[in-house]
């Protein structure tokens, strides 16, 4: 069982838009959302390492 390279590619065009999300949302939650600085900075910092998770992935599969 092979899997279609189209279907990879669009996974890896997903994750990449996914990516673009998680960093928009480090942007926009701390600003809306009334927390103390440590909450936001640890909000910030889980948007960030999965939005960069997921643009490695993407990226990865979408050069595949």
């Amino acid at each position: 069982m092979t899997i279609d390279p189209a279907f990879v590619v669009a996974v890896g065009d997903v994750l990449l838009n996914l990516s673009a999300g998680w960093f928009g949302a480090a942007v926009i939650i701390p600003g809306t959302y009334p927390r103390s600085q440590q909450e936001n900075l640890v909000y910030i910092g889980i948007n960030i390492s999965l939005g960069l998770a997921a643009l490695a992935l993407g990226y990865k599969l979408r050069i595949i």
